[in-house]
């Protein structure tokens, strides 16, 4: 009897043309080039959040904006960081290990991520 063989796919797939984004468990998100891109290179955003959704959003904005969160470089890499682990504890956002969001989408200069619709890419903590 014959058994067909299964093509295993290896860890979380990436394509370059897509956006990626992903956020730690300290609470940091992770911006790909190509999100950067589409959302205009900024050098601040602010974080909104859709309680019942369980969507974060993501606005650029003005450095000098009353809620405005500076993004940081990494300097090796495209991606940009975006500290969020005030707005983390503020709506109560635990993340047991480094996500990664399937579906963000960006719509009228919003990047909407859904936390309900991830993968795990991290580690647990120990402990």
């Amino acid at each position: 009897m014959e058994e067909e063989w299964e093509e295993f796919e290896y860890g979380p797939r990436t394509d370059y043309g897509e956006l990626r984004v992903t956020m730690s468990r300290v609470g940091q998100i992770s911006l790909g080039a190509k999100a950067m891109k589409d959302l205009g290179d900024p050098n601040a955003a602010m974080l909104l959040y859709k309680r019942k959704e369980r969507m974060i959003g993501v606005r650029p904005v003005h450095p000098r904006h009353p809620k405005a969160i500076p993004f940081r470089s990494n300097f090796r890499d495209k991606y940009r960081l975006l500290r969020a682990n005030r707005f983390c504890k503020r709506y109560g956002i635990e993340i047991e290990r480094t996500l990664m969001f399937n579906t963000p989408v960006i719509e009228d200069g919003l990047l909407m991520l859904d936390l309900k619709a991830v993968t795990y890419i991290g580690r647990k903590r120990q402990g």
